[in-house]
């Protein structure tokens, strides 16, 4: 996992279905909660770190907090939420997203010879 990227996401704001919770799988309301850290050793992949209002942390998934992340919330377009959590070898992934630009990759410019004409030269 790159933890920068995840670092990034504490302060997403949730919205959790009682459900995914085992003791609760019949409740279809929802509970506001906020990813407020990583924990790096969770073996399971639940890294990150979500504090509800009952006032208790749970540790999550990414693919569960992509799913219940709020977009409502002011300033949504800070939090970079790819389909999949970035890997730690992902750093120019991660700048990409950071920056909204993509890396174009253009040809190299064909230089016409000296002694030829240049309105009819091309390269494909």
């Amino acid at each position: 996992l790159n933890w920068q990227w995840a670092q990034s996401l504490i302060g997403l704001q949730l919205k959790v279905p009682g459900y995914w919770w085992a003791s609760t799988p019949g409740d279809k309301s929802f509970h506001e909660a906020r990813v407020t850290r990583i924990d790096h050793q969770d073996k399971y992949g639940r890294h990150f770190v979500i504090h509800c209002q009952d006032g208790h942390d749970y540790s999550m998934r990414y693919d569960a907090v992509r799913e219940y992340h709020r977009t409502d919330q002011r300033r949504i377009q800070k939090f970079n939420l790819p389909s999949e959590p970035l890997l730690e070898n992902e750093g120019a992934k991660l700048k990409r997203l950071r920056t909204g630009r993509q890396r174009e990759e253009r040809p190299e410019p064909t230089v016409a010879p000296a002694n030829t004409n240049p309105l009819l030269v091309w390269s494909s």
